[in-house]
């Protein structure tokens, strides 16, 4: 049976435990939301994604047919310590958003490093993540945003004869 375009799921319609548990997943995605806001997550995700395109491909083995392609170098440990340092980095930005100037000079300046030590930098997909990463460590800040206001308006809209002034 396939519902109709205007059914909209409430918690009305649940049953009592379903409604508390709905109610509760509710108040823990605030409670994350609120976490993620008061740190740069975007920026340690990207890093974490670029520690695992670093470090894995020197340790993987593919199998194509009855051949197996394996790429095992020196710069398999390079490689390993790189990754390793950028999820380290990734993870300091989510632990302590204070540190993050500290963080996002490390991850940039190991990002650039593992573009000639190890795979092109995890073929760049890695090298190419942590620097995004490192750059949003290093914009981000806690504080509000200049152009807001204490009631949250865009600065243009003080201006007489602006886009949207009646």
């Amino acid at each position: 049976m396939l519902l109709s375009g205007a059914w909209t799921p409430t918690l009305a319609g649940l049953r009592p435990a379903a409604r508390r548990w709905a109610a509760a997943a509710g108040g823990q995605r605030r409670v994350f939301a609120r976490w993620r806001r008061g740190r740069p997550f975007r920026a340690g995700v990207f890093l974490l994604l670029s520690a695992v395109a670093i470090a894995v491909p020197p340790y993987a083995t593919f199998r194509v047919g009855d051949a197996v392609i394996s790429i095992r170098t020196l710069g398999g440990v390079s490689a390993l310590l790189i990754g390793a340092l950028m999820a380290i980095c990734g993870l300091s930005l989510w632990v302590r958003p204070q540190y993050r100037i500290a963080a996002g000079t490390t991850a940039a300046l190991l990002s650039l490093v593992a573009l000639v030590t190890s795979n092109l930098g995890g073929f760049l997909v890695g090298t190419l993540s942590g620097l995004i990463g490192s750059a949003l460590a290093l914009a981000w800040t806690d504080r509000p945003r200049a152009g807001q206001g204490a009631a949250g308006q865009r600065w243009w809209r003080s201006v007489p004869g602006a886009p949207g002034e009646h």
